[in-house]
């Protein structure tokens, strides 16, 4: 990066494996790539230290458009952030530093259309809160067993313009739906999402309707809704 002297940087993929030393500079090259303007920034962090911290100059990144953000990273986002054109965010396997730092981060991005998410089971987070008035497109992805889960965890979506949403959740996560109106394409994957009944009363102009679901949930669905096809 120090021999590379273009003054602008669109795009940077990082990734480092485990057997990259740990002392290594990451929230440097971050910092250079963000300096450049850079559009498009993949990091990818698998090393055997303690999550990385990223430099606060991504925090008001103007010029980042599609951000990407895998294992060893700490998610740290104040309230005075500003992803402005931000329009593509994928968080996999990250932690966060805590819960407000994941609303910090989301509500620093005006214009965000497509959010990926793939939690761990340490990820900080109880209340996990999607509240993105601009979103359309959502893919989460819970794969915490039940035993594992730790009581009170759950999904908050306010998510009024979404048209797709892909769901896959074996937690027995509770959810909280705000009216999705907009909903088109709907898959959904899990063994006790509990509160599957209110995504599908929130929706209303659903044409794709895809469930993976025990023969549990599908006899509770039965009980609480009438669908006709």
């Amino acid at each position: 990066m120090e021999l590379h002297k273009r003054p602008v940087l669109r795009n940077l993929s990082i990734q480092l494996g485990r057997r990259c030393p740990t002392d290594a500079d990451v929230g440097k090259l971050v910092e250079n790539a963000v300096n450049r303007g850079v559009r498009k920034l993949f990091f990818s962090l698998q090393w055997a230290a303690d999550p990385a911290i990223l430099p606060k100059s991504l925090n008001t990144c103007k010029s980042l458009f599609h951000l990407k953000l895998s294992h060893k990273i700490l998610v740290d986002f104040p309230p005075s952030s500003c992803l402005p054109s931000l329009v593509k965010l994928e968080l996999y396997y990250v932690m966060y530093k805590d819960e407000a730092s994941l609303v910090n981060l989301l509500s620093s991005c005006p214009i965000l259309v497509t959010l990926f998410v793939v939690r761990i089971k340490d990820d900080n987070v109880a209340k996990f809160s999607v509240k993105v008035p601009s979103l359309r497109v959502l893919l989460y992805f819970n794969a915490m067993s039940p035993d594992e889960n730790d009581a009170g965890r759950f999904l908050v979506m306010d998510t009024p313009a979404l048209t797709q949403c892909y769901i896959g959740d074996i937690s027995g996560d509770s959810w909280s739906i705000k009216s999705m109106h907009c909903l088109q394409r709907v898959f959904i994957s899990g063994q006790s999402l509990h509160d599957m009944s209110k995504l599908l009363k929130s929706t209303s102009v659903v044409s794709s309707l895809c469930l993976y679901l025990t023969d549990e949930l599908v006899n509770t669905l039965s009980l609480s809704l009438s669908i006709d096809l």
